[in-house]
């Protein structure tokens, strides 16, 4: 007789895929993934919510197939109202991917910035760097808040990431090039 517990893992074998359709490796707009200790990390995803994504602290990576990334970073879900679709960041000063908006960030930057309003591009001017033809990889060991670094241990409550790559390079916000993300950190 066959569990349930067998039946799930007989699909997963047969197809290659799971069952639990929220569970993936990376988002759907931006194509972002997670690397830690070489391999990718699950990101958990229900509806129209932003993608969970639970790791150890320690360093990681921000996968993208696009080699400019536009991040803004903060420490609560207000920073989920400062992106939206259809949104031009040459006009909306409210949006933090406004283009006048970026943050200067030193050249082999291995930090993301936490900061409410503005938005860090990940470059290979910034520390990015390309791994294949399809991928690029910035690496994160630390956050930068006002200025001074803060350690994912001691920043104790989760990071919120709004991720946008600008496909069609038209400087408009599209909804299907941006996801919203919370980072929580593990001990």
């Amino acid at each position: 007789m066959l569990n349930i517990k067998n039946w799930v893992l007989a699909i997963i074998l047969t197809t290659g895929t799971s069952v639990y359709a929220d569970d993936v490796l990376k988002t759907s707009n931006a194509g972002i993934k997670f690397v830690q200790n070489g391999s990718p990390v699950n990101m958990v995803s229900e509806d129209d919510a932003p993608y969970l994504v639970n790791m150890i602290s320690g360093y990681f990576e921000i996968r993208s197939p696009a080699e400019m990334t536009q991040v803004c970073a903060w420490k609560d879900e207000s920073v989920f109202e400062k992106v939206k679709a259809d949104t031009d960041i040459m006009k909306d000063f409210g949006s933090c991917m406004f283009l006048y908006k970026s943050m200067a960030m030193s050249k082999d930057a291995d930090y993301l910035i936490l900061s409410k309003g503005n938005v860090q591009s990940l470059n290979e001017v910034h520390g990015t760097k390309k791994i294949s033809d399809e991928e690029y990889a910035h690496t994160v060991t630390h956050f930068l808040v006002e200025g001074k670094p803060i350690s994912k241990q001691s920043i104790g409550e989760p990071v919120y990431l709004v991720v946008w790559i600008d496909d069609n390079k038209d400087k408009i916000i599209d909804e299907d090039e941006f996801d919203r993300l919370i980072l929580k950190f593990t001990k």
